[in-house]
């Protein structure tokens, strides 16, 4: 009898710990969801992309996950998804990569299979039109398009520079005459995960050689395959200041540009609204993409027609080290630091102590804009997502 109390009491004693381990866990993950609430679909994404007035298609497959969350700590939509991104072997040879038309991400919960979605700028959605008018004139439920990017590669072979654009603003604006015409999401039925086909790698050789993480123990060799796909270059960003925001210059009629302290208060803007009347305000209304000379110790932007969806032309690391481009040279890499000009105004390179470019702010008094031109990285293999998670 005193042996069996014995033993009860030892099991109280485990058993209460793993009970309150348990309550606290389901507190914080909602770990009994996972039992019954995920879902798993397959989804067709079909883009239309005109290239100079030739209409090309990109049609691919995913696997999405879905884990709707209503109790823990961390609650909403969770997703996965795992699958090809959408691609196109443009007329000269590059390659365009639309790694943010992520599929699973457009839809909050499991859709119905059949149900297709048409993705669309959120400003071109027509949400003033009647019920009726929308399925007249709209099939497909409407997906907001989420802001994100585009890649072109300017090889498929051997590629010497990317181009990156604005998702969105390619979709009804010509760019370098690409445009994306339409852009369908299909929900279809069946399928698993390994059935998934993957074909970019197969159009894409160099990229076998570029790794994703430091596996093979031999940090030299994944020194020298990392800056093998590593991309360089500069993004000018325009702001235009509203709300009577302006920087202090000597002549306040004159066209410009003048370099303002990277300090400046004028140099930190907010899309402001009501009530920040202190603020600097601002709105972003495009990009200004550079041109490097032939040795790539000059990079030049005008600011003439800022594009809505060209962001920005980034060099391949070991082009820019083969033509002796100048800047800091650490471990084999480079911090490259052209002159950077603006409309005929040109100020040194230089390079922080963090071992990247630092930033440069340009205004112009009479149209009250200001340019600010920051160094961007681009690691190819981010650009290819076979899974991962989707936001």
């Amino acid at each position: 009898m005193r042996t069996r109390t014995v033993w009860i009491l030892v099991g109280c004693f485990v058993s209460i710990p793993l009970l309150l381990v348990g309550i606290g866990a389901e507190w914080l993950f909602g770990l009994s969801q996972l039992l019954y609430k995920p879902a798993r679909y397959r989804v067709a994404t079909s883009v239309d992309v005109v290239d100079h007035g030739t209409m090309l298609r990109s049609a691919v497959n995913s696997d999405c996950w879905a884990f709707v969350s209503t109790r823990g700590i961390v609650r909403g939509v969770q997703k996965s998804r795992r699958g090809e991104d959408n691609h196109l072997v443009l007329g000269d040879g590059s390659i365009l990569i639309l790694p943010d038309l992520d599929p699973c991400r457009w839809v909050d919960a499991k859709p119905a299979s059949g149900t297709s979605y048409r993705l669309e700028p959120a400003a071109r959605r027509p949400l003033s039109l009647s019920p009726a008018q929308r399925v007249e004139e709209a099939p497909e439920r409407l997906a907001g398009l989420r802001p994100g990017e585009a890649w072109r590669f300017d090889s498929t072979v051997d590629p010497t520079s990317v181009t990156i654009y604005a998702l969105t603003g390619l979709f009804g604006h010509s760019e370098d005459g690409l445009e994306i015409s339409s852009a369908t999401i299909s929900v279809v039925a069946g399928g698993r995960d390994h059935e998934v086909a993957f074909a970019l790698e197969d159009r894409f050789p160099w990229f076998r050689d570029v790794p994703r993480e430091r596996s093979s123990g031999d940090y030299r060799v994944y020194r020298e395959l990392h800056h093998h796909g590593n991309f360089l270059g500069f993004r000018a960003t325009v702001t235009q200041l509203v709300g009577g925001s302006r920087c202090p210059a000597h002549d306040p009629d004159a066209e410009g540009p003048i370099v303002i302290p990277a300090q400046s208060s004028c140099t930190f803007v907010n899309d402001c609204t009501r009530g920040h009347e202190r603020l600097f305000c601002g709105k972003a209304i495009g990009w200004l993409a550079g041109a490097a000379n032939g040795d790539f110790s000059e990079l030049t932007f005008a600011n003439a027609d800022p594009s809505p969806a060209k962001v920005a032309v980034l060099y391949r690391e070991p082009i820019l080290m083969q033509a002796g481009a100048p800047g800091e040279r650490a471990q084999g890499s480079l911090r490259w630091k052209p002159r950077v000009c603006l409309d005929n105004l040109c100020i040194e390179g230089d390079v922080a102590s963090t071992g990247m470019p630092t930033w440069s702010q340009f205004y112009y008094p009479a149209r009250n804009q200001l340019v600010t031109v920051w160094p961007l990285s681009f690691y190819a293999a981010g650009a290819f997502r076979r899974a991962g998670a989707s936001h």
